[in-house]
């Protein structure tokens, strides 16, 4: 009865990882840029019973969180807003001169003591080709054509860090320019979260969860009845 106990608790917990993954999906449908996360499950190492060739499961684990890499849906926005055609990001960097990648392409001009500079709503610089702040008086579509763009062997392995920026990890691979990616302007990339998918997804958390509770329950009630026929 205890192996029920153990898989039941193991299938809430990874039903409930699914959800909060589902919900933040949700959340973000319309942030730009954004990729949606998946939850992949995996089996736990079953056990052999004693005196036997059974073999008992032990329920389920997630496996994996990765994200959905692929470009989200291009809406036409305002004339300074952009959007990479490809898989490439651009480089931002904070005042303290730590290097990040993002794919959202709205930003603004901060005004400062030496002039004025791109950079994205969260205060991050927008680097150029030489790695440089791009300067400008006046945001314009020609200016955000200097933007750098760099590329991932395997922009699934990129670590993310909040505010729709990413960091390369040893998984994700050194970052590589890139030459085939396109900015594309007057548009902005929103996230490629599809409603549809995840609400099917929802609901197939929703009833894992239920059913892993459920079967606590039934655990619990056949050992207190295996607990009073030994009384």
């Amino acid at each position: 009865m205890i192996n029920g106990f153990y898989a039941a608790k193991a299938g809430a917990r990874s039903y409930q990882t699914s959800l909060n993954v589902t919900a933040n999906n949700i959340a973000n449908v319309n942030t730009m840029g954004y990729q949606a996360r998946r939850v992949s499950f995996s089996e736990l190492v079953e056990t052999n019973v004693s005196g036997s060739t059974v073999t008992v499961g032990n329920g389920s684990r997630i496996s994996a969180i990765t994200r959905n890499v692929s470009q989200g849906n291009l809406d036409v926005t305002s004339q300074v807003d952009v959007a990479i055609s490809g898989d490439g990001f651009f480089v931002v960097t904070d005042e303290t001169g730590a290097v990040s990648f993002t794919r959202a392409g709205r930003f603004m001009l901060s005004a400062e003591e030496d002039g004025n500079y791109v950079v994205t709503p969260y205060g991050d610089y927008v680097m150029d080709r030489e790695h440089n702040r791009i300067s400008a008086d006046r945001l314009t579509p020609d200016v955000l054509q200097a933007a750098a763009l760099y590329r991932f062997a395997n922009a699934e392995g990129l670590n993310a860090l909040g505010d729709g920026k990413f960091a390369m990890t040893e998984a994700s691979g050194p970052a590589l320019i890139d030459n085939e990616s396109r900015i594309l302007e007057g548009v902005g990339e929103t996230s490629n979260v599809s409603l549809i998918t995840e609400m099917m997804e929802l609901m197939t958390a929703q009833r894992g969860y239920q059913y892993n509770l459920k079967m606590i329950q039934t655990a619990d009630e056949l050992e207190q009845a295996v607990q009073s026929m030994r009384t």
